[in-house]
């Protein structure tokens, strides 16, 4: 039996992930980046003048320019070219494997996109508190997050527990 006692939820997860040491100088707050809204998504028409073929037209539109910005907001922040890395995630810290060789103590920036819709990156940063050598120059890492704001820590609870969900609702089908 596990003595060992979490005061979060933990889950396995497959996401885009890109991590790299940096000096503790260098590091910023922690960032969430939401797509944008589509609020016009479930409104009717605002009134009787305007033609709901065109309202629907509009609507339509909206969504579209709302995932180009999205995209480009993400691809801006360099959350496009991160690749697909199985993790273990809570609100408080992650475990993953990582090519660079770091030490406990060390600083990592870590930018993820938690696929979600909107889909949603989050840079944040980490803490090292425990590497593996798992060989071939790959190690695994245990990052405990440093100075995540309350945003960051809701939106990964939000995140974790939606995964959780599917994962019970998958795993009974």
């Amino acid at each position: 039996m596990n003595k060992e006692r979490r005061g979060c939820f933990r889950i396995d997860d497959i996401f885009a992930l890109t991590a790299r040491k940096v000096h503790e100088q260098l590091y910023k707050k922690s960032k969430v980046f939401s797509g944008y809204s589509m609020e016009m998504a479930d409104t009717e028409a605002p009134d009787g003048t305007i033609d709901p073929v065109l309202w629907k037209a509009l609507i339509d539109i909206n969504a579209k320019l709302a995932l180009i910005l999205e995209k480009l907001q993400l691809k801006d922040e360099g959350f496009i070219k991160t690749e697909n890395r199985q993790v273990n995630i809570s609100e408080t810290g992650m475990r993953f494997v990582m090519n660079e060789k770091v030490e406990a103590g060390d600083v990592i920036e870590i930018k993820m996109l938690l696929y979600s819709r909107p889909p949603l990156g989050i840079l944040t940063y980490g803490n090292v508190v425990r590497v593996k050598d798992i060989g071939s120059g790959r190690y695994e890492v245990a990052l405990h997050f440093s100075e995540i704001d309350d945003e960051v820590r809701e939106e990964l609870i939000r995140y974790i527990l939606k995964r959780q969900r599917e994962m019970i609702r998958k795993h009974r089908q």
